[in-house]
């Protein structure tokens, strides 16, 4: 019953209006593109973008796009599709965990959190890796939380830990057969990341119990003995790493080397030294920031149910101290620790990295709201922390309701009203805070839910496409040929343009411009698209026969895009409905 709600629920809230909105620069459209040119090529092998290698991501996204093009057409619900079908595998993933390390309602509890929060639906709902990434990573911790017997992870003692690690080398096999499937959605961390999760977690498991009423100096000698030589290398040798590196290797290893040898070497170049390791040591593109980065990140994307935040820290410390280590915490703490440790020590940050966090997240949330309903969380976190909780939500939705309309009077004329989408965490908050005040527990959290359910559903799927359609990449391409190559951009360039011509555009930067002016004179029916600004800069050099056929606002660029054309050739032709096939 649960299994069946969860599944109703994930699909409405990620699938309605799904390929309503047009894709979002730029990841969207080079990750849509690319495998619409793959499969128009019918290459399974090498990824390309604009007719040029595309080295950015490995390949088991654009394999789902393809065969989602296939079933559904080159569309945007197509470049979807496959991200929000793996968000619900992801959902039922965390039920299951959540079943098995503790009880049937903290996996419902967390599923449904999960299933409300801000950045979880930006990754169901993009044309990007990332929730083919979270879907097989939760999919390895899934397959090994179900090795370890459910007595080992319900008995809140320091017990018998020899059935923590790998059973035998089917389970193993299979847990490490889930990562080479997250190393074909974005590479080395696929591995790297969940066998130190699980490494972590079973060095601090197989170490001794830490002595009652410990002083701090003595709590972190203990911690340094979970890194002993002959301990760590004991647990190593427990993860099984030759079948770690077979079962990996025999899901990964045939496509790397495949499209290393088609591409001579190239893509594995790309791939692993700029988008690897140089992302590692320097920050590129300019996403940078401090350690503080992805606790904030995490708190926005996380949200509505990051107003639980501190009560939630707060309990779930107090059951991590529970005789020394309850095991299903604890495995949720290394869960979250590793990566947030990973990705803070990297030079470049994206909010979207530590999305794979996001069921342990859930799972801590779903653990409290379970022990909150029971009154059994009392004596750990005050009462009043849900309700200054509770007070955030409000206060969050009324400045919401406040400020929304204010950006789009500035970036959005005319669409005012979407900060009306404020007012439903501003309702669920005064809510839960009337619940709150006469001890309504169980609605009080049915109020949070439906309101994080609702606040999603409502973002993505009325004003998400709302806001999508100032995007008017489609009234200057109107006029454009799909089947024939006759556009190119100057000075600015965006991927969405790609996508929606159907076709390569070359790209001519401001030193181009002899080139520009060539490629645009050299025929009729040849069409260019820049700014304002590169329109000025190219205007001396073109013939009076050329002149701006249509502009646009340029999507929150705050200036106008133009379209360029031989006026006597354009004038005969009548604007088509540009939208994929």
């Amino acid at each position: 019953r649960h299994l069946c709600w969860l599944i109703l629920l994930a699909s409405v809230v990620f699938l309605t209006q799904l390929g309503e909105a047009k894709l979002w620069d730029r990841d969207e459209p080079r990750n849509a593109r690319c495998a619409w040119e793959m499969l128009d090529r019918q290459d399974w092998v090498v990824p390309t973008f604009n007719d040029e290698l595309r080295t950015h991501k490995p390949i088991l996204l654009y394999w789902l796009t393809m065969s989602s093009y296939i079933v559904f057409g080159v569309n945007e619900f197509g470049a979807r599709f496959a991200s929000a079908f793996l968000a619900i595998g992801t959902v039922l993933l965390t039920y299951s965990i959540g079943c098995r390390l503790l009880n049937p309602r903290v996996g419902l509890w967390s599923s449904v959190v999960l299933t409300g929060t801000l950045m979880f639906n930006v990754a169901a709902r993009a044309a990007t890796p990332d929730s083919t990434l979270i879907f097989c990573m939760t999919l390895a911790f899934a397959i090994y939380v179900w090795s370890v017997p459910r007595e080992i992870w319900s008995d809140r003692n320091q017990g018998e830990h020899s059935n923590l690690v790998f059973r035998s080398w089917p389970w193993a096999a299979l847990i490490y057969g889930a990562m080479g499937l997250a190393v074909l959605a974005k590479g080395p961390v696929g591995i790297v990341l969940p066998t130190a999760v699980i490494g972590m977690f079973l060095l601090i498991a197989r170490s001794a119990p830490l002595p009652p009423n410990s002083t701090w100096p003595q709590r972190t000698l203990h911690c340094l003995k979970w890194f002993a030589p002959v301990h760590f290398l004991q647990t190593c040798w427990k993860m099984r790493p030759l079948t770690a590196i077979t079962a990996a290797s025999v899901v990964a290893v045939p496509w790397y080397l495949a499209v290393g040898f088609q591409t001579n070497g190239e893509w594995l170049r790309g791939f692993f030294l700029e988008h690897n390791v140089s992302r590692a040591m320097a920050s590129m593109e300019g996403h940078q920031g401090s350690v503080l980065f992805y606790p904030v990140a995490l708190l926005v994307g996380f949200f509505p149910w990051s107003v639980l935040a501190v009560p939630v820290g707060l309990w779930s410390f107090s059951e991590l101290q529970l005789a020394n280590k309850y095991r299903p915490y604890t495995f949720l703490a290394c869960w979250i620790a590793v990566f947030m440790t990973a990705f803070s020590l990297a030079a470049t940050k994206l909010p979207s990295y530590i999305t794979p966090i996001y069921p342990a997240v859930a799972l801590l949330c779903g653990g409290f709201i379970v022990a909150f309903l029971d009154q059994i969380s009392d004596a750990k976190v005050a009462s009043w922390w849900p309700r200054i909780s509770a007070i955030c939500l409000t206060m969050i939705g009324l400045g919401l309701l406040i400020g929304l309309p204010i950006a789009a009077s500035q970036l959005l004329p005319g669409d005012e009203w979407l900060g009306l989408v404020g007012s439903i965490p501003f309702a669920g908050g005064f809510i839960t805070i009337i619940c709150l005040l006469k001890n309504q527990r169980k609605l009080s959290m049915l109020s949070l839910s439906c309101s994080s359910l609702t606040f999603v559903l409502i973002l993505f799927s009325i004003v998400g496409p709302r806001v999508s359609d100032h995007q008017q990449i489609d009234e200057l391409l109107a006029f454009a040929d799909s089947d024939s190559e006759i556009v190119a951009a100057y000075a600015s360039h965006e991927p969405s343009w790609v996508f929606y011509a159907g076709h390569h555009i070359p790209f001519y930067r401001v030193d181009e411009t002899v080139e520009a002016r060539d490629f645009f004179c050299e025929h009729p029916d040849h069409l260019l698209i820049t700014t304002q600004t590169g329109y000025d800069l190219l205007r001396p050099h073109l013939p009076p026969t050329h002149q701006v056929i249509e502009q646009v606002p340029y999507f929150l660029r705050g200036q106008e895009l133009v379209l360029l054309g031989h006026v006597a050739t354009t004038a005969s032709k009548s604007p088509r409905h540009i939208h994929p096939r």
